[in-house]
């Protein structure tokens, strides 16, 4: 059952730091954090402070959405700040990261960031679009439909302004939802073989919601 109608709203400051906890909780398992942080015992806590310069760097470039309780959110950036000025990245925080995961884990971070971008320009190259950076929901709060509301709500507003949008994933479930709403998989790359695979999904302007 959806909640978009009435629940969905733009994500505060003020809220910042929960919605990073849920956020960090959410992505607690992904492949992607995994790799950069393999302590399991400290990967939450690492990723606090993250998620919390994601939401800044989100709110500086472009719209961040939540549901109720902040445990959910998603970052989306509009065509004109689809690829993060480094400037921009290190206001919202990131130059702390050695501070928070060490020298290794900072330097697995940007290997994958470097391959993210590479992907990123492989599938949409300079046409304009919209980049959906972020979408997470609390694992005490999953199975509730809000996932999906987050989604309906980028591709509400990417349809609205006429154009269409680019993600990137790095586990298989998350693949098979978004071509649920007509994201499509155009191209993929490993960044750590046996270890890190990662799909770049693309959605055209004009197609039905859900396939």
């Amino acid at each position: 059952m959806s909640h978009n109608a009435v629940h969905m709203s733009a994500l505060a400051p003020e809220h910042f730091t929960q919605a990073a906890g849920s956020l960090a909780r959410a992505f607690d398992t992904d492949p992607l954090y995994r790799y950069i942080l393999p302590e399991d015992s400290t990967r939450v806590a690492r990723l606090q402070w993250y998620f919390e310069a994601l939401l800044r760097l989100g709110a500086q470039l472009g719209e961040i959405y939540t549901v109720p309780g902040q445990v959910g959110a998603v970052i989306l950036l509009p065509p004109e700040r689809a690829s993060v000025p480094i400037s921009e990245a290190m206001r919202a925080g990131f130059w702390r990261a050695p501070l928070h995961w060490g020298i290794d884990g900072s330097a697995r971070f940007m290997r994958c960031i470097g391959s993210f971008e590479t992907l990123h320009h492989q599938v949409v190259g300079e046409v304009p679009h919209w980049y959906l950076m972020l979408l997470g929901v609390d694992p005490s709060a999953q199975g509730q439909g809000y996932g999906g509301d987050l989604i309906d709500t980028v591709i509400d507003r990417v349809e609205y302004a006429g154009r269409g949008i680019y993600l990137e994933t790095c586990t298989a479930a998350n693949v098979a939802l978004y071509e649920h709403f007509n994201f499509a998989v155009r191209a993929e790359t490993v960044v750590e073989p046996g270890s890190l695979r990662v799909w770049g999904m693309a959605r055209e302007v004009g197609l039905p919601m859900r396939a």
